[in-house]
């Protein structure tokens, strides 16, 4: 004997089948919105660990080299400064100890180092 389904056992099964894809549906929509929170603030702290700390970085780096190329600029002034202070000395004492001018020479070699003859 061939039994045929009833219409209300029909209708039942098909609420139930379009009650469980509704919530595969709801499952599905808040895996994307999670997905898609997380997609943002990983985003966000991809953008603020390497853009923006590494902008501020190497803004002070940037900053301390112009203070150390300053510094150094000011040493040269001074090492200079001091090598004519050291020449006027030796001329003086050249000139006091024997009462007589004496010529020193200067030459400059190809690497450029003061030698004194």
């Amino acid at each position: 004997m061939i039994k045929f389904p009833s219409t209300k056992q029909m209708n039942f099964n098909y609420l139930l089948i379009k009650k469980q894809l509704r919530h595969n549906f709801k499952l599905i929509d808040n895996i994307k919105t999670i997905f898609a929170i997380i997609c943002l603030m990983l985003s966000v702290w991809i953008y603020w660990y390497f853009v923006n700390t590494s902008s501020t970085k190497w803004y002070f780096i940037r900053n301390e080299k112009n203070k150390l190329s300053d510094i150094k600029f000011k040493n040269e002034i001074i090492k200079i400064d001091v090598r004519k202070l050291e020449w006027s000395i030796n001329d003086t004492l050249a000139y006091n100890s024997s009462n007589i001018l004496t010529w020193k020479v200067i030459t400059l070699n190809s690497n450029t180092e003061l030698t004194m003859r």
